[in-house]
């Protein structure tokens, strides 16, 4: 799937699809160690908790029970990804676009079905991949079956997590986990996550500006104020 969509070879009304861009990335971080998947989510979203422990099980797209009537008004719930570590459970919620579709609502809707899935005691905290109107960390509950469950919300976006990958592959030496994290990368491309750099990121003592830039810009900006 990953090299048919790298190379060209699936249709345009493909290509934008939430779930081949959420296949794409996080389908195949999967096949990193699980140190190597702990590391690149906690630098893409300032995950500041201890290790995960070993990738024990993941789902994508699983569709959890909603018969508490507190969870939600439809007859399932179904988050985009859940992996499960041995000290820790993470939702992975994503939204294809940068700037908005989460919601609070839905996200107490994955994190109480969840709990009603598995009856775990282990904690859980839910990602959102994209769709965020602010990037600050929350501390939130839900109230599922008179039982009150704590969750944190770490937000980021697509860029962020392009960013990690990067350092990641960087900072990697075996040939094989760098192929796969070129690959996710190559993903990202393709759907327009791209690097950005910013000009107030940039080394202003090492600027050199062409003189006939600014001149140019000058004579346009000159024009301008005369029309």
């Amino acid at each position: 799937m990953l090299q048919a969509f790298l190379n060209n070879k699936l249709s345009d009304i493909d290509m934008w699809k939430e779930d081949l861009k959420t296949s794409t990335v996080l389908g195949n971080l999967i096949y990193l160690p699980s140190s190597e998947i702990c590391d690149i989510l906690k630098k893409a979203y300032d995950i500041r908790l201890g290790p995960f422990g070993e990738l024990v099980d993941y789902s994508f797209w699983p569709k959890f029970s909603a018969d508490d009537e507190s969870i939600s008004n439809s007859r399932y719930v179904e988050p985009d990804v859940i992996f499960r570590f041995e000290k820790l459970d993470v939702i992975i919620e994503v939204k294809i676009g940068e700037w908005r579709g989460q919601y609070e609502q839905q996200w107490n809707s994955e994190v109480g079905s969840f709990f009603l899935e598995y009856e775990c005691s282990k904690p859980v905290i839910l990602i959102a991949l994209g769709g965020c109107t602010n990037l600050q960390k929350e501390e939130r509950s839900v109230e599922v079956g008179n039982k009150q469950i704590n969750y944190s919300v770490y937000k980021s976006t697509w860029h962020s997590l392009l960013s990690s990958l990067k350092k990641e592959y960087d900072r990697l030496s075996d040939a094989a986990y760098k192929r796969i994290i070129g690959d996710i990368i190559s993903g990202l491309n393709k759907f327009g996550v791209r690097d950005t750099v910013w000009l107030e990121t940039l080394n202003r003592d090492n600027l050199h500006i062409n003189q006939n830039s600014i001149s140019l810009i000058s004579s346009v900006h000159g024009n301008t104020e005369s029309d």
